[in-house]
């Protein structure tokens, strides 16, 4: 064909109206609806089916996320945000109330019951909230730019994964204070937390998966 000799190829779309965009965020939680996801420049959907499109249309306040978490204990508590807006649903999703935050959020992690979120913002700082997203406060002991996960069995737990300085941080008062507890792989790719027991945090490196189980 001319594509595997390499020669000219005229394409044609046989549609109007094609917008480009991509996904900006998927959230399946371990309950209820299993999916979540965020359109670029378009909205947020919640998929109560995998196999149907989503029957309501995008999610209300209708903004672009570029993250979502859920509470793991599986309350209904979900949270997303994307720039300064944000909302968060105590019904699994079926219903949202917004908040506004002080400045763009790029992540946010919600701890293991709901009631405390840390937030990485896209000017490199890091902000906890334990109101709902009402009032939001600098964390402190952290460097610039860091990946935050929470702890999917504890409620006051997060961490903070520094990757350019190979560094692991850990709050134990819900995201207020993040003293550095050990050394980690530099220049990981990736810093989740997993939901089989406390403390089981994963790194994907270019040379291998880190775990810890402490």
């Amino acid at each position: 064909t001319n594509v595997d000799s390499r020669q000219v190829i005229d394409w044609t779309v046989g549609a109007n109206g094609i917008e480009e965009t991509s996904v900006s965020a998927l959230l399946s939680p371990s309950q209820g609806v299993p999916l979540f996801s965020g359109i670029n420049g378009i909205g947020g959907f919640r998929h109560v089916s995998l196999t149907t499109s989503p029957a309501t249309g995008t999610m209300s306040p209708s903004f672009t996320p570029s993250s979502m978490d859920f509470a793991q204990t599986g309350n209904g508590i979900i949270v997303q945000v994307g720039g300064s807006n944000g909302a968060y649903s105590g019904d699994d999703g079926a219903s949202w109330t917004s908040f506004t935050a002080p400045t763009n959020l790029n992540s946010i992690a919600v701890s293991a019951d709901g009631n405390h979120w840390v937030a990485a913002a896209s000017n490199g700082g890091v902000l906890y909230s334990a109101d709902h997203g009402n009032s939001w406060n600098n964390s402190t002991g952290l460097p610039s730019g860091p990946r935050v996960v929470s702890d999917r069995v504890n409620p006051l737990e997060f961490y903070a994964y520094d990757s350019g300085g190979g560094a692991l941080y850990r709050s134990t008062d819900g995201g207020v204070t993040f003293p550095v507890v050990t050394s980690a792989p530099q220049y990981g790719t990736g810093f989740y937390a997993g939901f089989a027991a406390e403390g089981d945090l994963w790194i994907p490196h270019w040379d291998g998966l880190n775990h810890s189980t402490d």
